[in-house]
């Protein structure tokens, strides 16, 4: 039995795959004998002792909240409905009953450096953790820059979610990658930029798929959501257009088919976007599993909303992300085609009843999840 420490994103309220691929990758962990935890590592910004002292003073701080409620009324009710939002969602009881933390929290490096969390074995990952650039100091803490020089390093499934590492980073980096005793990324991109650097790096799943749809509907919350529905999971979208909302709407309407969405926080906030007739669910993880287990169709801009969906053998249509966080889109599009699940994207070419149309073969895709699968756990086991 190794006692592992395992550092990632874990302190989100409202991205599910974020808190699902921290359980799932302890869970696995903790099944093949080993005392996994999580690093409660939360970053915090440098702030000179002067700049700290008048920000925390007490007039300054009271004068700042009035201007703030005078000024701006609508961002104060729009504040406090996310929290409401997250209070129901409720992911810190999710925390507190499902996943094994370090004592301390650390806020940056150098803590973890002046005493470092106890363990046989170091992994990171996955999520976009080496997204984290260098050029910020206290990023070193997602590369493993801490603890004893004998203690094993590990990367399981990280994401870099950039196709190239900044070239003025990549000297750094290779530094960094050169102290690990075995490497996986998340996409194909991210083994590219490590063997481009001379490092070597296996290509492996996201954690999620290291379970299987069992341990997820033995996870669900045993509660019903009655009828033919489409659960739409909405991630990183500005407006309901940017899924052809009206598009979905009418497939919706003509098969007798109502809406649940859930809106969450991605790269910026989510909002409730498709009108009124959507019932919005703010759910619990557990809720989550089950909502998408219980759907007819899933169509999400999520990489984990694809996977689950997929773990669960649910119908899904995948929307690529557009503008500025395209690069984010190479996770889903290399699972997919690993898949053979191509046809699952919504293209200006197909319709959403074309995707709706074609009927998944599930055989062929646990066939291939299998085969991947079986990679990644050898690859973990190999390395621990």
């Amino acid at each position: 039995m190794k006692k592992i420490g395992v550092i990632t994103f874990w302190n989100g309220n409202e991205n599910y795959g974020q808190i699902l691929q921290c359980w799932a990758l302890q869970y696995f962990l903790k099944k093949e004998g080993h005392s996994p935890y999580v690093i409660r590592y939360v970053p915090t910004k440098y702030l000179q002792p002067l700049k700290a002292f008048i920000k925390w003073l007490l007039p300054i701080r009271f004068v700042r909240s009035i201007k703030k409620h005078l000024l701006y009324p609508n961002q104060i009710l729009i504040e406090k409905k996310h929290l409401q939002q997250n209070e129901r969602r409720n992911f810190s009881g999710f925390r507190e009953s499902y996943i094994d933390f370090s004592q301390r929290v650390y806020s940056s490096l150098y803590q973890l450096q002046k005493n470092p969390p106890p363990a046989d074995i170091y992994i990171v990952g996955s999520d976009q953790v080496w997204a984290q650039l260098l050029s910020n100091h206290n990023n070193r803490s997602y590369f493993l820059d801490f603890g004893d020089k004998t203690t094993k390093r590990i990367a399981y499934a990280p994401s870099f979610y950039y196709q190239e590492y900044p070239k003025e980073l990549q000297t750094e980096l290779k530094h960094l990658l050169s102290n690990f005793n075995a490497i996986s990324c998340r996409e194909y991109s991210g083994v590219n930029i490590c063997k481009n650097l001379g490092i070597d790096a296996t290509k492996v799943l996201d954690p999620t798929f290291l379970l299987r749809k069992e341990d997820y509907e033995c996870l669900a919350e045993d509660k019903s959501f009655i009828g033919d529905y489409i659960y739409v999971y909405s991630l990183n979208i500005h407006n309901a257009e940017e899924i052809r909302w009206h598009e979905l709407e009418k497939v919706g309407q003509d098969r007798h088919w109502k809406v649940k969405a859930t809106p969450a926080r991605g790269y910026f906030e989510g909002e409730e976007l498709f009108g009124e007739k959507t019932e919005y669910i703010y759910a619990t993880p557990q809720e989550w599993i089950k909502l998408i287990n219980s759907s007819i169709l899933v169509v999400t801009t999520s990489f984990h909303g694809v996977v689950l969906s997929i773990i669960l053998e649910k119908p899904f249509i995948y929307i690529p992300l557009k503008g500025h966080h395209t690069d984010g889109n190479s996770r889903v599009l290399d699972l997919l085609k690993d898949l053979n699940l191509e046809c699952r994207i919504l293209t200006e070419r197909q319709s959403y009843n074309q995707i709706i149309n074609h009927v998944i073969d599930w055989s062929d895709v646990n066939t291939r999840i299998d085969h991947y699968r079986t990679d990644s756990i050898n690859f973990l086991r190999k390395a621990i």
